[in-house]
């Protein structure tokens, strides 16, 4: 635990110190696991730990977000988190989804080249290596896991989180007019701002921690990464502090 927070981190240590203690073993994991070389040959656990950075960077927007006071946007960066956590528990429970995972990011990429306004010369040359055609024949309209997000989140047991935490962060990140309303002695108030909204930050520093130590905890028992050990140690703290399930 030697690692030096950066700053949004030491301002948080200052507003909530107990979260942020416990983000310690959050930075012990992350920066290990960041580190992991590639395993030859295992293109399922290379593309796993490599969503764990993802979601590394993701977790540390949370905190860089409500470490200077951005309670809103904190939560809308824990809706991505949270798809992200839950589309990578399924990853790692499922190897055999790893070629579409791969594909339908081959897809994706085709598609950005394309509404980009790439000539055709392009487009028919990168169409020669991501095999588009093929592939939006195989996904259509649906995702590499070919579910809603309800499905998969039901599918990696996080669904009594889809009707709580991800309908409210979900509402916060469309913009929706469930963050000005307040409903206060039977009358509905439209006067709901920023102090009010601080009350997120908390909120959104608790539940990332949630969802990062249910990754790294799948992913180290999962992958059979080098801190299983450590990955119990963390899950026991964080059901301590009724931070895991």
């Amino acid at each position: 635990m030697t690692e030096k927070l950066p700053e949004y981190l030491a301002h948080l240590q200052e507003t909530h110190p107990q979260l942020m203690q416990l983000s310690l073993p959050i930075v012990w994991m992350g920066t290990r696991v960041n580190s992991l070389p590639n395993r030859e040959g295992d293109d399922h656990a290379n593309l796993c730990v490599n969503q764990c950075r993802v979601a590394w960077e993701a977790w540390n927007s949370v905190c860089c977000l409500a470490g200077y006071d951005y309670g809103l946007g904190a939560m809308g960066m824990c809706r991505n988190l949270f798809e992200l956590v839950a589309g990578t528990l399924f990853l790692i429970q499922h190897p055999e989804k790893t070629h579409d995972f791969v594909d339908y990011g081959k897809k994706i990429a085709y598609e950005l080249v394309r509404d980009m306004g790439a000539n055709n010369e392009y487009l028919n040359a990168f169409d020669s290596v991501a095999g588009y055609r093929t592939l939006a024949s195989k996904f259509g309209t649906q995702s590499w896991h070919g579910m809603k997000i309800r499905g998969l989140v039901e599918a990696v047991g996080m669904g009594d989180l889809y009707k709580t935490f991800y309908k409210e962060a979900s509402s916060i990140a469309h913009g929706d007019s469930f963050i000005t309303l307040r409903y206060k002695n039977r009358t509905w108030q439209l006067t709901r701002g920023v102090d009010e909204w601080r009350a997120y930050i908390e909120t959104s520093l608790r539940f990332a921690l949630s969802l990062m130590t249910l990754l790294y905890f799948t992913a180290n028992v999962g992958l059979k990464l080098p801190y299983i050990a450590e990955a119990h140690k963390l899950a026991k703290l964080m059901k301590e502090n009724d931070l895991f399930g």
